[in-house]
């Protein structure tokens, strides 16, 4: 018998950077600020993700765009390819009616 199957395998959880879990179940974010030494409360969420979220949003803004996140940055919205909305225009039909 081997070491190994007599141990139980918990399901594997994926870990967040500044994310813990408390014994309630709600998972809370902080972010430590080393220019000030201190740690930031940035709150209590449902789900990690929505934690390492905060966290990720918090560490861009601490420590700019270079900043150890745990999501890859968004791209930003380029000008080029937002979408513009169409002008109305009155339908022949429609403006021959209105006498």
């Amino acid at each position: 018998m081997s070491i190994d199957s007599a141990q139980p395998r918990r399901p594997a959880v994926r870990r967040f950077v500044g994310v813990r879990q408390r014994p309630s179940g709600r998972w809370v974010a902080k972010i430590k600020d080393s220019s000030q030494r201190v740690r930031l409360w940035l709150g209590t969420y449902d789900t990690p993700e929505e934690a390492a979220r905060a966290y990720d949003e918090s560490a861009r803004a601490l420590r700019g765009d270079n900043a150890c996140t745990n999501f890859a940055p968004s791209p930003p919205a380029d000008a080029n390819n937002s979408v513009v909305p169409c002008p109305i225009v009155p339908s022949p039909s429609s403006a021959g009616s209105a006498k």
